[in-house]
């Protein structure tokens, strides 16, 4: 029953000291505002006449309650007022006029003054139209201090008597919690802990976890080691793709601070509520090490291998004139392999770049086996490098492109490719065009999702490497599609990345 009372009065206790607190501000206020709009005051100040000033204070002080002083001073902080005469004629002490001074609002400030720590209430004095002065009106806080010490003493009384009640509902909650979990000690339950977060950090991917609110719970040290503070906003809009599609995906493309990361989603739902989905982070580099037939690096093999072919029959050919002796004639077709080699390097000069260059080449020489007119845009314009973007992602985009015109143009009457380059300073252009089937509407939908081809079993990756290379870069992708014709555009972003 004490205790109840100890409680009953530190809350009336703290709700009176809310009551005075508001008491004296509201007071304060009055006071300050009607002092402020006096008539005598203002005529007076205006007139710099301390004298009529502080005698008017000290006859109307009787009916004012809950002050401790008035001050009446000019724009120079000069009083023309105050409790103690000695004080008139100086400057006025706290430092905290400047507000009403330079910008004349009105405001409460805590300051020590002459009698000491006191609240003030400012209010700006306007005479004709002009600020002349101000008024403070102040309480002295030796009363407050007082409140502000018996709180103290209260609280720290309640504090202790809860403290008291939580560490026994703390010795039953504990008994309770073993009971949970099969009577098993801290020092156990830490070892499972253990056990698994070593399994956790040693995996050789990295795992983030994003709950159902899109925050980031957990990370293993890998994932830690990979990302920094600045990719969390990437992983909040892959959580929102996520929980939009409802469908997890395998190896993404993306790039963060540190490179570029395959990442992998899994959903962990409740019913049809997605509750967390935990992203699989692997190295683009490791990646691209071990699996190089999905990357650039398979686009030049398979491309380079019709060069091979090309140059062992011609070495046959100049072979063979050798040895029947017709050495006027294998030097004719040596000169004329000369001028072909000539003029399809004349093909590719407006391309800077080696890598690309080599796979425009090598193309050339498979569109030629299959009876297609390979032609480069005459305008076209590539540089050796090209800021943030990789050339091992251009070889993948380029040789997609080409590889899918040329396998267009296989059923057509009319074989044709044109392929075109032009970039600047801030952005690169790709484009192809084929002699092969117009695209129908369907197609369009899903021409770029994983997995979808019009090839057959096991095909259907090369556009959506496309797309998902267009999305890193912060570029766009276009089809433009005729009859018997049809233009891929690709455009790339030489600046950021995603």
């Amino acid at each position: 029953m004490k205790l109840e009372k100890k409680i009953t009065h530190f809350i009336d206790f703290k709700n009176e000291v809310k009551i005075k607190n508001m008491n004296e501000h509201k007071n304060l206020g009055n006071i300050a505002l009607t002092l402020s709009q006096d008539p005598f005051i203002k005529e007076n100040l205006y007139k710099e006449n301390s004298e009529n000033i502080q005698a008017y204070i000290n006859k109307i002080w009787s009916e004012l309650e809950d002050i401790d002083f008035i001050t009446i001073a000019d724009m120079n902080s000069k009083r023309y007022s105050h409790k103690d005469p000695q004080y008139i004629g100086k400057i006025f002490k706290g430092g905290d006029q400047k507000m009403v001074v330079e910008e004349g609002k009105s405001y409460f400030s805590m300051a020590k003054g002459t009698q000491g720590v006191s609240l003030r209430k400012f209010e700006p004095i306007n005479y004709k139209g002009k600020q002349i002065g101000f008024v403070s009106v102040g309480k002295l806080q030796v009363e407050r201090d007082k409140w502000k010490n018996n709180f103290i003493m209260e609280s720290i009384f309640i504090f202790l008597i809860i403290l008291s009640f939580g560490a026994l509902l703390s010795y039953f909650l504990a008994k309770s919690i073993k009971k949970e979990i099969f009577g098993y000690e801290p020092v156990e339950i830490g070892r499972f802990y253990a056990e698994k977060k070593i399994i956790f950090d040693n995996m050789h991917e990295g795992i983030v976890t994003i709950n159902d609110k899109g925050e980031i719970t957990k990370a293993n040290i890998v994932a830690q080691n990979m990302l920094t503070s600045n990719d969390d906003e990437i992983f909040k809009r892959l959580f929102e793709t996520v929980v939009n599609t409802q469908l997890g995906f395998s190896d993404r493309e993306i790039m963060v601070e540190g490179g570029k990361l395959f990442v992998s989603a899994i959903k962990l739902n409740k019913t049809k509520k997605i509750l967390d989905v935990i992203f699989i982070l692997r190295d683009g580099g490791e990646v691209k090490r071990v699996a190089e037939e999905i990357t650039g690096v398979a686009q030049i093999i398979n491309s380079m291998r019709a060069n091979v072919h090309e140059f062992k029959n011609k070495i046959h050919v100049v072979s063979g004139l050798l040895q029947l002796e017709e050495y006027e004639k294998a030097k004719d077709y040596i000169l004329y392999i000369e001028y072909e080699v000539e003029n399809e390097k004349n093909n590719v000069v407006g391309i800077k770049d080696p890598i690309i260059a080599a796979l425009l080449l090598a193309k050339m020489s498979l569109a030629k086996e299959s009876r297609i007119d390979f032609k480069v845009n005459e305008k076209t314009k590539l540089d050796k490098t090209h800021n943030n973007i990789d050339t091992n992602d251009l070889v993948v985009i380029i040789g997609n492109l080409l590889e899918n015109a040329r396998e267009a143009c296989e059923n057509s009457v009319e074989k044709k490719i044109q392929v075109g380059f032009f970039e600047d300073e801030t952005k690169l252009r790709i484009e192809v065009t084929d002699s092969g089937r117009s695209i129908d509407t369907h197609e369009m939908e899903n021409i770029f999702n994983v997995g979808y081809s019009s090839k057959g079993e096991g095909r259907g990756s090369g556009l959506a490497l496309i797309k998902n290379l267009v999305e890193v870069y912060r570029g766009n992708l276009n089809i433009k599609s005729r009859k018997n014709a049809k233009t891929f555009c690709v455009e790339l972003s030489k600046e950021d990345k995603l």
